[in-house]
């Protein structure tokens, strides 16, 4: 039976696309020249050539090469930012969490790239930075079985780790908590309400409340495993990039994520291993899902504030209200 309240949000049509450019971002290539000295002597290999190569939501990539080396730069596009699905984000505190949960992965034997150097700026000048190892890999665009079963194994492993009180992650914990998970996905659903018609938030609250507030274990996540983020060689994963989103809390937390990625498939699950709602399997579906509502909710706001996309809003639109159909049932 639906779940008794208020009234649901009334259907309403799909905003307009808005303006691109809510966030000014920067010529990245023209940073070349003032990241170029400093990454030369990190290096301490002569003359060093960064070429920009690649660019995500929030960070830009130059290869750099020197003495026949390559090496993948990573650069904020932005120092700090404020949306209304984050709030407000120092990326040079977020590069910081990266290299803390970097040594944790890197001394289990997760593989992820050597992590060279990482500098953060110093303040209102400069750039924040991370440099690594460049690993050759098969370009994947989507991930065949193999590689989902490889990607449940990983992502297990990771869930595997206890982080206990090692430096750099008190923030991550603080983070990663149910109750600051709950806050976050109850406001990253609101905004998602204003702009696609689903139920109101106040019918949605009570369902995630008790999904998202049961007791768990906390463990390192990774929180952002899709195949960008992936270096494959044929069906074996050499390494894991983009520590970004990395957070200390319910492994329940990264499974909604991968749902939300459409990655929780059979083959996931039978790398994952274990049976669902067990301490050491899956957990229960209905608090998977609850945690695809953050996921979804803010790619509903992505997709409407920085990439202009409707049709990116209307899909995810669309599996969220189907997401809060199995919660309310």
């Amino acid at each position: 039976m639906p779940a008794k309240g208020p009234a649901a949000r009334p259907a309403h049509p799909l905003p307009a696309a808005p303006e691109p450019g809510l966030r000014q971002l920067p010529d990245t290539a023209s940073w070349a020249p003032a990241l170029r000295p400093r990454i030369e002597a990190v290096l301490g290999r002569g003359p060093c050539v960064l070429t920009p190569w690649r660019q995500g939501m929030d960070f830009a990539v130059f290869r750099a090469e020197t003495g026949g080396a390559r090496y993948a730069l990573r650069v904020p596009l932005l120092e700090t930012t404020h949306t209304t699905y984050d709030g407000f984000t120092d990326f040079g505190e977020v590069i910081a969490g990266e290299a803390a949960v970097h040594r944790l992965l890197a001394d289990a034997g997760v593989p992820v790239p050597r992590l060279v150097a990482w500098e953060r700026r110093p303040d209102g000048a400069g750039h924040s930075w991370t440099l690594s190892d460049l690993i050759e890999h098969d370009e994947t665009a989507e991930l065949d079985e193999e590689q989902q079963r490889s990607l449940g194994r990983l992502t297990r492993a990771v869930h595997a780790l206890r982080p206990g009180r090692a430096p750099g992650l008190a923030a991550l914990r603080a983070q990663g908590s149910p109750a600051a998970l709950l806050r976050r996905t109850l406001a990253r659903y609101r905004r998602a309400a204003e702009l696609y018609p689903l139920p109101a938030p106040e019918l949605m609250e009570p369902p995630l409340r008790e999904a998202l507030l049961r007791p768990a274990a906390a463990r390192l996540l990774h929180m952002d495993l899709r195949a960008s983020n992936l270096c494959f060689r044929g069906s074996r994963i050499v390494a894991v990039l983009d520590l970004a989103n990395s957070l200390i809390g319910p492994p329940a937390a990264e499974l909604g994520r991968v749902y939300a990625y459409g990655l929780l498939t059979p083959a996931f699950r039978d790398g994952y291993g274990g049976p669902a709602g067990g301490e050491d399997g899956l957990p229960a579906p209905r608090t998977v899902l609850a945690y695809a509502v953050d996921t979804l909710a803010c790619l509903i706001a992505v997709a409407a504030e920085e990439l202009a996309d409707p049709v990116m809003l209307a899909d995810n639109g669309r599996r969220l209200a189907a997401v809060t159909s199995h919660l309310m049932a």
